[in-house]
């Protein structure tokens, strides 16, 4: 999955982009690690319901989106303390994201790329209005992990 957050020229032109930048106040080990772990989704993500760790490197998540839940299979790929790298192997539409995390002098600067193929599995609305409805989605749930970390203590780092 290289470089699975930059480039992708043969990506349908029916995907969905958005890109966030954000700070985290704690250290970029941390943040990493809060991160990286997919069962902590549940504690910032709205859309997260159910979160089944099967290996090291993937595992199930059920999101609700427009009033539909969805289980989808993720593989990860993980570049410690800097990069965490994330793509669909099954599941009703495919995505990928990744978390880039880099130190600045108030904590964590965080860049997160996500791109999805919704196909046609949201029906007729335009992709527009769910591109901006992922935005939206995005916004508040960048507010909850900010709020999150603020209070986060890891148990090793």
């Amino acid at each position: 999955m290289a470089d699975s957050g930059t480039k992708n020229h043969n990506r349908p032109k029916t995907m969905i982009e958005v890109q966030k930048e954000y700070i985290i106040k704690q250290s970029q080990e941390v943040t990493y690690q809060f991160i990286s772990n997919p069962e902590n989704d549940l504690k910032w993500m709205s859309s997260a319901a159910e979160v089944a760790i099967k290996t090291e490197d993937t595992y199930d998540i059920t999101l609700k989106f427009f009033g539909k839940k969805m289980t989808f299979g993720i593989e990860m790929e993980t570049t410690p303390n800097s990069c965490h790298d994330y793509r669909t192997t099954s599941g009703p539409l495919s995505f990928e994201g990744r978390y880039a995390m880099e130190p600045v002098a108030e904590g964590t600067k965080v860049t997160w790329t996500f791109k999805a193929d919704p196909k046609n599995f949201f029906g007729l609305v335009p992709k527009v209005l769910l591109k901006n409805a992922l935005d939206k989605q995005a916004d508040k749930d960048i507010a909850a992990l900010q709020k999150v970390m603020e209070s986060y203590e890891p148990a090793t780092v």
